[in-house]
């Protein structure tokens, strides 16, 4: 099995790092809204490895087999307890819905452009990295009609665009040679093979992690890797804002990736 996405470990602690903008009056119902929203997210993720085919059905059948039925069990155990927790007419199934539907459309999107190879525009990133991302909206909505706050959802909901920007961004660029291996035609590389045509760029035969290279040494992993930090301190200037102090910490450990990262690229090319 894969190890988890930064999206993942992320989307295990949404809710608590959105804790301190509400008036927590109900510790229980608090707890039981962040338990089925993991589980939920659990089920998720597991359809997203599936669809991207990061399971090995052969090697990790047993596991694989558990993994299935678990997210099944989760899904099932999360709708009835968030049922529970909503009225059927409650705003959050509408919500909920959108989002999902969001969610889905982007992954058949993105599959769909990978296929055709479709270059990628900044504004086309930022949409599937929205769609990618969109379940985590949910909660989001969730804990505004559950719970009262002094704050807009709408400045969380564009805090959490932000971060999403800069997860993806990031994403992308940390797993640019398996997206490769994988025909997952990312911004990154789109931008690559962009870059390699415009220049009439040959492959030389037999050189291993030909496109990694001409994305690090055309400037391109620069460029990408500025906006995610730029993404990501955006976001963190709203958090701090918002007191989300948790928050912060959390995107600061992001940033320092990114500067691991710009470090890299500087010695690559030098």
């Amino acid at each position: 099995m894969s190890k988890p996405s930064v999206s993942a470990l992320f989307f295990e602690q949404l809710v608590p790092y959105l804790s301190p903008l509400f008036s927590i009056d109900n510790e229980e119902k608090f707890s039981s809204f962040q338990k089925y929203v993991n589980k939920y997210i659990y089920y998720v993720f597991t359809l997203d490895r599936i669809i991207d085919q990061e399971i090995n059905w052969v090697e990790d059948f047993d596991t694989a087999t558990e993994t299935l039925k678990r997210a099944q069990d989760y899904s099932t155990t999360a709708i009835l307890g968030l049922g529970q927790l909503f009225e059927t007419e409650n705003n959050f199934w509408k919500h909920f819905n959108s989002y999902m539907n969001s969610y889905y459309e982007g992954l058949v999107l993105e599959k769909k452009n990978s296929a055709l190879q479709i270059n990628h525009t900044i504004e086309s990133f930022e949409a599937y990295s929205f769609s990618k991302h969109a379940p985590a909206f949910i909660p989001v909505e969730g804990l505004f009609i559950l719970f009262k706050s002094d704050v807009d959802s709408k400045k969380v909901i564009e805090l959490f665009n932000q971060l999403f920007y800069g997860m993806q961004m990031l994403d992308d660029i940390e797993d640019f040679n398996e997206d490769v291996l994988k025909n997952q035609h990312t911004y990154c590389i789109s931008a690559v093979n962009e870059f390699i045509l415009e220049h009439k760029i040959e492959e030389m035969p037999g050189l291993d992690r030909f496109k990694e290279r001409v994305f690090y040494v055309s400037g391109l992993a620069e460029k990408c890797n500025t906006y995610a930090t730029r993404q990501f301190k955006i976001a963190q200037d709203t958090a701090r804002k918002l007191n989300l102090n948790e928050l912060v910490i959390w995107i600061d450990t992001m940033l320092q990736m990114l500067e691991h990262n710009r470090n890299i690229i500087n010695e690559l090319t030098k």
